[in-house]
């Protein structure tokens, strides 16, 4: 199954695979950049019947913090797509403490917010991709792990930042 990429910048990286939306950040994103997330997520849902995973690639050494004009621009991403998300996967790359409280704080969130479609949080792409197979599949979806870490590492080296490191 092909990826594409389909916005790249030193910011973030969006791509597609199948069923599966990619979103790869390398700095944290102000209210301005989510909604070029957001734009480019409503092109792939307005050519895709049916439901899609969302798949959220972070690296750790992001900023700590989201100003709040982009944390309410997030939520009101979220809300909106929500009906059409059968899960949604964030991968947080990096090991050691600061990747984990990282992981931690996305899953206390996810935990709070009591998002209705199944959610999780790793730590490898390969695990990521092997936990989306399992839900696109049983959303009668053909995407394949294998298919989906490839389109999940590309995005990953497609940014420039990725690139520069």
């Amino acid at each position: 199954m092909a990826h594409h990429i389909v916005y790249t910048d030193a910011t973030m990286c969006l791509a597609t695979c199948g069923r599966a939306f990619i979103n790869a950040w390398f700095k944290s994103p102000d209210a301005a950049m989510l909604r070029m997330l957001q734009q480019h997520h409503r092109a792939y849902v307005a050519t895709h019947t049916g439901k899609h995973a969302v798949v959220s690639l972070i690296e750790a050494n992001i900023g700590r913090t989201l100003a709040e004009d982009a944390r309410l621009e997030a939520r009101a991403q979220a809300e909106e797509m929500i009906t059409r998300t059968f899960c949604h996967c964030f991968i947080v790359l990096g090991t050691g403490f600061y990747a984990a409280t990282v992981r931690g704080i996305i899953s206390g969130i996810q935990w709070f917010s009591r998002t209705p479609v199944p959610w999780k949080v790793f730590g490898d792409i390969g695990e990521g991709a092997r936990w989306i197979a399992t839900h696109a599949q049983a959303d009668g979806h053909s995407d394949t792990a294998a298919d989906l870490r490839a389109a999940i590492e590309a995005t990953h080296r497609a940014a420039p930042a990725a690139q520069a490191k």
